[in-house]
């Protein structure tokens, strides 16, 4: 069988937040309040307070691929309140929207951002209801898995 898994992974050390990071195709997105002092308002093209950062995956997957080699691994230092998002590609997979497209990572990417205001518990529901209305009447294109973790 020639076929391989998309996957993201990760270790969180608490004790000196550290966070360990590999992916197979897959990135992994934390969303971050920028602090007051950093937020330069007349620069920026939105009124955000929070920032995107996306690590970025080995581009093969897990089991089978051409070009095999080993995955490399990541780390990142963690604040409280940061929040991790680990996802497949069924939410940006997705067809939609007016024109029947594909909802696409930098759309994905900006809605995180705007979750991100919402407590932690909310973003499901808020994420689930914008998937719901950009697909329509759309068949569902392939799984959707988002796991959003906030750093205590």
């Amino acid at each position: 069988m020639k076929d391989g898994l998309d996957i993201v992974f990760i270790a969180v050390d608490n004790n000196c937040k550290r966070l360990y990071f590999s992916g197979a195709n897959n990135p992994l997105y934390i969303v971050k309040k920028m602090e007051s002092s950093k937020i330069n308002l007349l620069e920026s093209k939105s009124l955000s307070t929070y920032q995107l950062i996306e690590l970025s995956p080995d581009k093969m997957p897990v089991g089978f691929h051409a070009f095999m080699k080993p995955f490399s691994q990541q780390t990142y230092t963690l604040e409280k309140g940061d929040l991790l998002y680990l996802t497949s590609d069924g939410f940006c997979d997705q067809f939609g929207g007016n024109d029947g497209k594909k909802f696409m990572r930098k759309r994905f990417k900006e809605l995180l951002i705007e979750a991100a205001a919402l407590p932690i518990t909310a973003q499901c529901d808020f994420l689930k209801q914008k998937f719901l209305d950009w697909k329509g009447d759309s068949p569902q294109t392939d799984d959707i898995s988002v796991l959003g973790w906030e750093i205590g």
